[in-house]
């Protein structure tokens, strides 16, 4: 069902994403070493790299699950994910040899790790991952979700995915980023002191919906679940919404699955989607400053444009002077965030409608 909650794992659940799924599977079949697939938050990248994955042996890792669980990456928690993250019939092929890992044993289903001097090592786990899909003739994926995460640790994961880019010719790593400047900060790949400086991906930027997009996918959720509706009223959904597939599915959801009128479902979605935005702006700090600016930014804007200078001034009405380099600085990390697009020099839009009216 296209109004069905949580991730997609069918294509025909998927709706108008046909294109980014053959060229995820394209880059696969071609054995590409990496593959990242950007965009905002709630465009649907997670159910695309899930769909498109589906037909590879696989594993795939919500690292930002992980990070929320301890506010850190450890190398053996990722292990334990990496290994649970695979369907069943994957790790039943991969058990042997895994298990010849010192440090690593099975059983009844479950992984358990044993002291040893040197500790278990990811790239351990994906050198016999390797080794598998080469006597099998297979090309293995692994999928980070939300891979920026991964920075938080001092494992140094961009270190070991150089290292099996330079070595492990039979994986393929696709990595999901919402926040897109801090996975460019991650990865550094511009940066000549960087691991992965130089190494070719493909990218893959996820779109918001255009106006008629919009249309058709609440059309088609709609008629799937037999709800009657007017098209003026689907018409102020995607007014209200834009084309986030996320907030448009939770829409769908409340209308259809919670069998609420147009105007309740539509009031409980801007409700619900604002308390999920605010939840996830909490984490950064300073708080203070970070919400002077979006609300700023909202205030100044013309249609959700706004202005460095204004933004600026708004700002110091608020919290009192602040230099310019700790101001950019601050604009900078809300682009890198998601919250903020610059879309010319001294411009800068919120572009999630839900975003604007929380701080509006």
């Amino acid at each position: 069902m296209l109004f069905s909650q949580g991730p997609k794992d069918e294509e025909e659940d998927l709706y108008d994403r046909k294109e980014e799924v053959r060229m995820v599977r394209e880059s696969v079949k071609r054995k590409d070493r990496l593959v990242l697939v950007l965009g905002l938050r709630r465009l649907g990248k997670t159910s695309l790299v899930k769909v498109a994955i589906k037909e590879f042996f696989h594993t795939f890792v919500d690292v930002r699950r992980m990070y929320d669980e301890s506010k850190y990456v450890r190398s053996a928690n990722l292990i334990t994910r990496l290994l649970n993250g695979m369907p069943k019939k994957v790790t039943d092929r991969l058990a042997d040899l895994l298990g010849r890992i010192e440090g690593i044993s099975f059983h009844g289903g479950g992984i358990e790790f044993r002291p040893t001097k040197r500790g278990v090592r990811v790239e351990d786990v994906l050198e016999k991952i390797d080794e598998w899909a080469e006597d099998a003739n297979e090309q293995f994926v692994v999928a980070f979700d939300e891979a920026q995460y991964l920075r938080f640790s001092n494992y140094g994961y961009d270190r070991v995915i150089a290292w099996a880019y330079d070595n492990l010719r039979n994986i393929t790593f696709i990595l999901t980023g919402s926040e897109v400047g801090m996975m460019e900060r991650f990865l550094k790949l511009k940066d000549s002191r960087s691991f992965l400086y130089g190494r070719t991906r493909r990218e893959i930027m996820l779109r918001r919906f255009n106006h008629e997009e919009s249309l058709g996918y609440l059309k088609e959720g709609l008629n799937e679940v037999g709800v009657k509706y007017d098209v003026k009223e689907v018409e102020e959904a995607v007014e209200k919404l834009d084309g986030i597939v996320g907030w448009l599915n939770m829409y769908g959801y409340n209308r259809g699955m919670n069998i609420l009128t147009h105007n309740e479902a539509l009031r409980r979605t801007v409700l619900e989607a604002k308390d999920l935005v605010a939840a996830e702006f909490k984490e950064l700090e300073p708080q203070d400053r970070y919400r002077a600016v979006m609300v700023a930014a909202a205030k100044t804007s013309k249609m959700r444009v706004a202005c460095w200078n204004d933004i600026r001034r708004y700002v110091i009405g608020m919290v009192g002077i602040i230099d310019d380099k700790t101001f950019q600085t601050i604009l900078n990390n809300l682009v890198s965030y998601g919250y903020l697009e610059k879309i010319d020099e001294g411009k800068y839009e919120i572009s999630d409608p839900i975003i604007f009216e929380l701080f509006i």
